[in-house]
């Protein structure tokens, strides 16, 4: 009977070790979707200690938790497991390929993309909002030196169109008449003013200016060129006069048709 109640003992103590032994279960929280770093104190907030993280997309070790997040876990979230098992964490970088679509709708990395969508459509939106108020700020300064100018450079369109007729006079009369003399050294001066004025077009419309001036030393050449179209010299300074002037009459053209192009104002071409 005494063998009996000691058995009877020692089968009880042995439950009761075990029962001991056996590691408490707890529920596991969800952690997809999260920073892997919050995801590891969640979990050990959880009690739970052991972890394998794997690099979903490669074989990439994560060496800064905050800059992984988690894909999927295994245990599934929401399971009771004993919280001595090994929580298996799949990981990728959030700007991973296919990485955002994995994301569980609501979990904080999915939220943290979004607001940096939001975010950057809003400075998208002032970018865009700051180009147009620059772009309307430059065209009012080229219309503004457009307006000041525009009848100064009315006039030098005159006397560029002028310099054909007084070749063709030069030709006819066989000489430099004094009158033709006169009207070719104002034009000279007019241009040289001219010139000047361009040197202040705003920096945006540079491109544009520097055309029209490099037509305007054509025009010069050209002037002075049938300043000696007298005698033998005559056919061959009326020639290389056609040479300066055509060539510059487009490039002029160009130039101011840049220049004038946004103000809605007609460019005065030759």
């Amino acid at each position: 009977m005494r063998s009996r109640t000691v058995l009877v003992i020692l089968t009880a103590a042995l439950a009761l070790g075990l029962t001991a032994c056996s590691a408490e279960s707890k529920e596991l929280p969800d952690v997809t979707g999260h920073r892997l770093d919050d995801a590891h104190n969640i979990l050990k907030d959880a009690g739970f200690e052991t972890f394998d993280d794997s690099d979903a997309v490669s074989d990439r070790e994560p060496l800064r938790d905050a800059n992984w997040v988690v894909l999927e876990q295994s245990p599934t979230g929401g399971d009771s497991v004993p919280i001595d098992t090994t929580i298996r964490l799949s990981v990728a970088k959030p700007d991973d390929s296919g990485v955002r679509e994995r994301l569980p709708e609501g979990s904080p990395v999915a939220l943290e993309m979004e607001q940096q969508d939001r975010q950057r459509a809003i400075e998208k939106r002032e970018q865009a909002s700051e180009q147009r108020r620059q772009q309307a700020e430059e065209l009012g300064e080229v219309k503004s030196f457009v307006e000041k100018y525009d009848a100064l450079i009315r006039n030098n369109m005159n006397a560029i169109s002028d310099l054909p007729g007084l070749a063709d006079s030069i030709r006819a009369a066989g000489v430099v008449t004094s009158n033709a003399g006169v009207k070719l050294i104002d034009i000279e001066m007019s241009l040289g003013a001219y010139w000047d004025v361009l040197e202040a077009t705003p920096k945006q419309v540079n491109d544009c200016a520097d055309r029209a001036q490099e037509a305007i030393r054509s025009f010069q050449q050209a002037s002075d060129t049938l300043l000696t179209a007298e005698g033998a010299a005559a056919e061959g300074s009326l020639a290389r006069f056609a040479q300066l002037y055509n060539p510059a009459v487009t490039k002029y053209n160009s130039g101011l048709n840049c220049l004038y192009k946004e103000t809605g104002i007609s460019a005065p071409t030759v």
